[in-house]
C-alpha cells in the first residue's frame, strides 16, 4: 500500500487536469465571444448639406429637371418629405454639436472613437498629424438605438432612412439610417462596422484568454525529489503549448476566423466547421498524452516502486517483480507507408523534400522504455526516452539503480513495439 505521502502527492493528478482544462476552455470561450456577432438594429447619423446635395444630383435623372429649378427650401421639403423628424432641447442641441464637430475636425469627439472603424481612427489620428484638416476619414458615426437621445425618437421608427431636424434659431439637419443588425451573408466579417457593433464581446476575448494562460501559471506544480521519476519540466510545457496551441486551439479557431461569425459557424456553415474539428480532435489527444505524462510519476523506494499515472496507482515491490526488459516503441508500418507515398502529392521541389525530410525522420524514430512485469500478471510501461533516444525523465538512474540493487531479473531481448501512441501496461 502506498504511504502517506504517496497518497498525498496523487491528488496533483486532478490539479494537473484542471490546469489544462481551465487553459483550453478560456481559449474556447476567447475565441467563441471574439466572433459572437450582434444581432441588434444599430443607427448611422452623419450631417447632411442639402445645397451640396442638390448641386450633385445625377444629371441622368428624370426628377433633375424639377429639383434643379427647386429653392433650397423647396428641395429639403422635397427630399426629407415623410422622413423628416423635428427635435429639440438641451440634450439634442449637444448631440448635434457633437456630431458636428466630429465631422468637422475628422475626428471623433471624446468618448465617440469606438462609433467608427479602427482603421478610421487611425487614419484620423494620422490626418491630425500631418494637418490634413480636409482629409475625410470617415462618413458614418454608429449608435444603438436605445441610447440617448435617440431612443426618444427610434421606438416608432422602421429601418430606413430618415433626417433629424433641430429647431433652434440656426435649423440644423442630420441624416439618420436605421439599419437591421449585421448579419453574415457568406464567408468573412464586418470590415464595415466598428467592432462595437459587430463584435461588441471582443474586447473580453484577450482577458479571458490571459486569465486560462494565468491560471496555468500559478498554480502550484507538482514538487520533485531525488527519489521522484518525472519528465522534465520544461518538455510537460513544451507538450501543452504544441497539443493546446498548436494543434487543438489552430484548427478549432480558424473556421471562426474563416467565416467570421460563431452562430454562423455553428449553424448555417457548421459542416465547414467540422471539417476543421476533426483535425482539432487530434489535438484532444494529445492534450490527453501531455496530461498523461504531467501526472506521470515514479516513486522509488528501498523496497518497491510506485507509479502514480492518470489511469491510477501501481505498486511494485522488486522482489514481487519476474523480471524487466528492455522495450522500443516504433510509429506502425501502415503510418511510415502513408508518410512515404505523401512525398509524391508535394507540389515542388521544397515541399516533396520537406515531406521526404519529415518520411525519413518518422522512419526512425524510436523511443526507448522498460518493461516491468510482476506477480499476478500486473505490469507496467515506462517510456523514459523521447523519438529521438534523448533521456525525457529526471532521477530515471534512480529507478535502474535500485532495481539493479535489488537484483531484479532482466531480459536482455529488446521487445519491439508498433503503435502510434505508447502502451503504458
Amino acid at each position: 500500500m502506498p504511504d502517506a505521502k504517496i497518497k498525498k502527492d496523487s491528488f496533483s493528478a486532478p490539479l494537473e487536469i484542471l490546469r489544462r482544462l481551465f487553459l483550453v476552455a478560456s481559449l474556447v470561450a476567447a475565441v467563441a465571444l471574439a466572433f459572437l456577432t450582434d444581432f441588434r438594429p444599430y443607427v448611422t447619423v452623419r450631417p447632411v448639406d442639402f445645397a451640396k446635395k442638390q448641386e450633385n444630383v445625377n444629371r441622368w435623372l428624370e426628377e433633375y429637371e424639377q429639383i434643379s429649378r427647386m429653392s433650397l427650401h423647396e428641395y429639403i421639403a422635397y427630399e426629407t418629405k415623410d422622413k423628416l423628424i423635428s427635435v429639440d432641447g438641451a440634450e439634442w442641441q449637444t448631440f448635434f454639436q457633437q456630431v458636428s464637430d466630429s465631422f468637422e475636425h475628422n475626428m471623433p469627439v471624446k468618448g465617440w472613437q469606438f462609433r467608427i472603424r479602427e482603421d478610421e481612427l487611425k487614419d484620423s489620428l494620422k490626418s491630425m498629424k500631418t494637418g490634413e484638416h480636409d482629409r475625410r476619414s470617415f462618413y458614418y458615426l454608429f449608435f444603438r438605438p436605445a441610447e440617448p437621445p435617440l431612443n426618444s425618437v427610434m421606438w416608432s421608427l422602421k429601418t430606413g432612412a430618415y433626417y433629424l431636424k433641430l429647431n433652434s434659431p440656426s435649423v440644423k439637419y442630420l441624416e439618420l439610417n436605421y439599419s437591421p443588425a449585421y448579419e453574415l451573408t457568406g464567408f468573412g466579417n464586418s470590415s464595415r462596422w466598428p467592432v462595437e457593433f459587430s463584435y461588441p464581446n471582443r474586447k473580453y476575448s484577450l482577458w479571458i484568454a490571459l486569465t486560462g494562460l494565468i491560471i496555468y501559471i500559478i498554480l502550484p506544480w507538482p514538487k520533485t525529489a531525488p527519489h521522484i521519476v518525472t519528465m522534465t519540466r520544461w518538455r510537460v510545457i513544451l507538450m501543452d503549448m504544441a497539443s493546446i496551441f498548436i494543434l487543438f486551439f489552430l484548427f478549432f479557431a480558424l473556421p471562426f476566423f474563416i467565416i467570421g461569425g460563431t452562430v454562423e459557424a455553428l449553424t448555417d456553415y457548421i459542416f465547414f466547421t467540422l471539417i476543421f474539428w476533426i483535425l482539432a480532435a487530434l489535438g484532444v489527444i494529445l492534450i490527453y498524452w501531455a496530461m498523461h505524462y504531467a501526472v506521470y510519476r515514479i516513486y522509488v523506494h528501498d523496497d518497491r516502486m510506485e507509479i502514480i499515472s492518470l489511469k491510477g496507482h501501481q505498486e511494485f515491490p522488486y522482489s514481487d517483480i519476474s523480471f524487466t526488459q528492455p522495450a522500443t516503441l516504433r510509429p506502425p508500418k501502415w503510418l511510415i507507408i502513408l508518410s512515404f507515398l505523401s512525398i509524391f502529392l508535394g507540389k515542388g521541389v521544397a515541399q516533396t523534400a520537406g515531406q521526404a525530410g519529415r518520411t525519413a525522420l518518422l522512419s526512425s524514430s524510436k523511443g526507448n522504455g522498460l518493461y516491468v512485469k510482476g506477480k499476478d500478471n500486473i505490469s507496467a510501461y515506462i517510456w523514459f526516452s523521447d523519438p529521438m533516444g534523448n533521456m525525457s525523465f529526471n532521477n530515471f538512474d534512480r529507478l535502474t539503480d535500485a532495481l539493479e540493487k535489488a537484483k531484479v531479473p532482466v531480459k536482455d531481448e529488446l521487445q519491439e513495439i508498433r503503435a502510434v501512441f505508447p502502451p503504458s501496461r
